[in-house]
């Protein structure tokens, strides 16, 4: 039976500080105010790090963040108490030479 990747609950051994079951989700338009904060957080810590400035997306309406999560593979980390912790992208190549590949 094929799972889907919409929604996988995350094994862990606990430790004592755990807070306990943590979720992975792909994130939809209803997660855009945390995609847009922890995205524009990502852009400022370190900034040498991405091809985007913070600059440039914080002036971005709303709508150009929700088009990502239309069309992007973007998934969030939730804890137990469903706050989402963070995220990654993933995108395919579509050159006929790479499409068997991936960027996380």
């Amino acid at each position: 039976m094929k799972k889907s990747l919409q929604t996988l609950p995350v094994k862990h051994h606990r430790r004592q500080d755990d807070p306990g079951e943590f979720t992975i989700r792909r994130l939809i338009e209803s997660d855009l105010s945390n995609f847009r904060a922890i995205r524009l957080e990502a852009l400022q810590h370190p900034p040498e790090a991405f091809g985007a400035s913070y600059e440039e997306w914080r002036r971005k309406p709303d709508n150009f963040f929700t088009d990502r999560l239309r069309t992007h593979h973007i998934f969030g980390g939730f804890d137990a108490a469903a706050r989402m912790q963070g995220m990654i992208g993933v995108s395919h190549n579509p050159s006929e030479k790479l499409k068997h590949t991936a960027t996380l």
